[in-house]
């Protein structure tokens, strides 16, 4: 369930009249919105936990505003577009460049050293913390291969070492990285192992309800509810497919991924939108 702070920082961060503009992952430059637009974009939203929404995101820097014809008008800062990135870190949008490598985890069992010379109350410790330590593995791209063995093609930061490190020294853990596969096709791992065929047909059916709506758009001279209501649900089902997207390397990606596809129509349609917004 994505908060209704999220979400007004995603619209902050996505509405503008030029396409360039509208997307977060390459604009710097964030125009005023109201809370009418803000509204119908989040139109299951009470008021008051809308205002309290944006109340929150100005005390935090994240949001300013100001008083426009008796009204407030509000806009993403550099500080909030930060925070609306923080939401999608490993996305494919930002561009980043891959360092080809691949990091193994090899976890050696639990159960291995339960034998001897633990005794019972260690074991039980030893066995949360591995299983903690599993759990956070997903958050964190890494994707289990068979029981005990977890790859990610992304850098490994400060924040997990200090957490492997603790289970180096339960000797539970083995870490490798390589540059290469003996064997094997590296895209068609991926394709297997994050089911990218599932997440390409996900964006690809978002991609065709954007487009019908770009092209309903294209044809009103004002919106109508139906619109409204149409791009509020698609906004936020992007918005969550984006987030759950696990953001993996564009060398890695099968060649007829949707996700850059669908996008870019929804921000060309956000723009649109935009534009006979003021209209």
């Amino acid at each position: 369930m994505s908060s209704t702070r999220d979400l007004v920082l995603f619209f902050l961060a996505t509405t503008a009249k030029k396409q360039e503009e509208a997307d977060v992952f390459s604009s710097t430059v964030f125009p005023y919105l109201t809370y009418a637009q803000l509204s119908w974009r989040l139109p299951n939203v009470p008021q008051s936990t809308l205002r309290g929404a944006v109340a929150t995101l100005q005390r935090e820097s994240l949001i300013s505003t100001v008083q426009r014809g008796g009204g407030t008008h509000m806009r993403l800062t550099s500080v909030g577009r930060e925070a609306v990135l923080a939401q999608f870190p490993r996305s494919v949008f930002l561009k980043k460049k891959w360092d080809e490598r691949w990091r193994v985890l090899i976890f050696r069992g639990v159960r291995e050293f339960g034998h001897g010379y633990l005794d019972k109350e260690k074991k039980t410790i030893l066995s949360q913390e591995y299983r903690a330590l599993r759990g956070t593995l997903s958050t964190w791209g890494f994707m289990s291969l068979t029981r005990g063995v977890y790859a990610t093609p992304f850098p490994i930061d400060d924040r997990m070492i200090s957490t492997l490190a603790k289970a180096k020294k339960l000797k539970l853990l083995i870490g490798l990285e390589t540059r290469r596969f003996l064997f094997g096709d590296e895209k068609e791992f991926v394709r297997q192992s994050w089911n990218m065929d599932f997440l390409s047909k996900q964006y690809a059916k978002l991609r065709t309800r954007a487009v019908s709506l770009l092209h309903g758009v294209e044809r009103q001279n004002e919106l109508n509810d139906s619109i409204k209501h149409q791009f509020s649900l698609l906004s936020t089902h992007i918005y969550q497919m984006v987030k759950s997207d696990p953001g993996l390397p564009a060398q890695l990606l099968p060649d007829d991924f949707q996700a850059e596809k669908c996008w870019s129509t929804y921000i060309a349609l956000s723009a649109s939108l935009a534009t006979r917004e003021e209209k």
